[in-house]
């Protein structure tokens, strides 16, 4: 009944709500949440680092190649009584032990709107050793321990850590999209990627649903690109570079119903434990799901 209640209050607030008050919404629930911890305690009890991690590992191929992992700390509290770093610890751990490539994103969060103004007439520069990763605290200390790659990219840089990271890595800035080919996301389909969601649902953080629009390109329904904008970026040795940054066309937004609808076609994909949201799903299944879809004339795109 818990799960049933929440469940319906953020599709009401998605529904009818736009992103920016959704997201105060949901700042709200996470300051009542942390305010009444003895309350959530009682109703799903805590979970230590090795409980999550044992839960983790119920759900992943250990003969995957590659590991991507996106999590929030907010949607794990006050559930959650470990320390972060000691799950990245398991992780590391885990996919030496294992030969896989352990991924994460360290996008910067942000309308369309706020991408522009960052970067427009030159304000702002991408620096892949200095510039902060806003996917969380776990990503950001991903992003931090030694031996890590990134991918150079202003909005949506990836690190990596293993035998596929400079494959990942390599060739991002290069590429003409953020997402096609010559991209991590490409790089990612190519390989027997999981896509393992820690403290969120696959609806509010799998990446790898965008894929499809920079595979297809023209033959995607929606005319998402209007323009771009040329961003400074700078390498690990400071060497810089201009990447041509897309922008998105503002008459369009991501529909929630038509992206859960499309959601659905994937089975199994998330699952909660003591409260905290968690998703794993291969990167070649959301992919092909998606173009399937965009091929029969259906995407999560609507008009504003």
């Amino acid at each position: 009944m818990k799960n049933l209640i929440s469940d319906f209050i953020k599709k009401i607030i998605s529904l009818v709500l736009t992103q920016q008050t959704g997201n105060t919404v949901s700042e709200s629930i996470y300051k009542f949440k942390i305010k009444n911890k003895r309350l959530f305690s009682l109703l799903y009890g805590t979970a230590e680092d090795e409980d999550v991690f044992k839960n983790i590992l119920q759900r992943i191929d250990s003969r995957s190649e590659i590991l991507m992992v996106h999590s929030s700390l907010a949607g794990m509290m006050p559930m959650y009584s470990g320390n972060i770093s000691k799950l990245l610890s398991k992780l590391l751990a885990y996919c030496k032990e294992k030969n896989i490539t352990l991924a994460m994103p360290s996008f910067l969060m942000g309308s369309n709107y706020q991408v522009i103004e960052r970067y427009k007439n030159g304000k702002s520069t991408f620096d892949i050793t200095k510039t902060v990763s806003e996917m969380g605290m776990l990503s950001e200390l991903f992003r931090r321990t030694p031996g890590v790659k990134r991918s150079i990219h202003p909005t949506h840089s990836i690190c990596a850590l293993g035998p596929l990271a400079e494959n990942l890595t390599r060739n991002h800035h290069l590429a003409d999209t953020t997402f096609g080919e010559g991209t991590p996301f490409d790089e990612m389909i190519k390989h027997k990627t999981i896509i393992l969601g820690i403290g969120t649902k696959s609806e509010n953080a799998l990446t790898q649903i965008h894929a499809v629009e920079d595979i297809l390109k023209d033959g995607f329904p929606v005319p998402l690109y209007t323009g771009i904008i040329p961003v400074t970026c700078f390498n690990e040795t400071g060497k810089s570079s201009v990447y041509n940054l897309r922008i998105k066309n503002p008459d369009y937004t991501i529909d929630p119903v038509s992206l859960r609808k499309i959601l659905r076609r994937i089975k199994n994909m998330d699952w909660t434990y003591k409260g905290i949201p968690f998703f794993s799903v291969e990167a070649k299944v959301v992919t092909d799901t998606f173009i399937e879809a965009a091929e029969n004339g259906e995407t999560m795109y609507k008009k504003k």
